[in-house]
């Protein structure tokens, strides 16, 4: 008799573990997504594998020039807000709490639209060992930033 109310009891806390989430942090989903902003697949590199985290201030008003990214790029709007736009006219306008996927191989600029407010963007570059992991646009290089 016991020995069947402690496996219940056992049955009974296995299940309850199974089903509730044990993590003891609130979790929330932010981006998952296989395309990046203007739809096109995210390519990751292999091997060597290599991953770069940074925190990013743009002006108020300052432009990025023209650059394009050979490695996946995610970001997370921390204050401010930052226009993207391609060179083949695509645009999108990223805000404050805003995750993206940034185009890849595309050629693109960024600003910051306020006047008064700097923008500050976190940054996740997921690259190749040894591999830019972004290409700032000139004549000579024009041609090595395409799908």
């Amino acid at each position: 008799m016991v020995k069947v109310m402690i496996k219940k009891l056992v049955l009974i806390i296995v299940i309850f573990l199974i089903t509730k989430n044990s993590w003891a942090v609130d979790q929330e989903i932010l981006l998952k997504t296989n395309q990046d902003w203007a739809k096109q697949d995210l390519i990751y590199p292999t091997p060597q594998t290599e991953t770069t985290f940074l925190r990013i201030k743009i002006a108020p008003g300052e432009v990025i020039p023209y650059h394009c990214h050979q490695v996946a790029l995610f970001g997370y709007v921390l204050s401010g807000s930052v226009q993207v736009e391609t060179m083949g006219g695509k645009k999108h306008l990223f805000k404050k709490g805003d995750v993206f996927a940034e185009v890849q191989k595309t050629w693109h600029l960024g600003f910051n639209p306020s006047k008064t407010k700097d923008t500050e963007i976190l940054l996740s570059y997921i690259g190749k060992k040894g591999v830019d992991n972004a290409i700032v646009y000139n004549e000579s290089n024009k041609d090595k930033c395409h799908l």
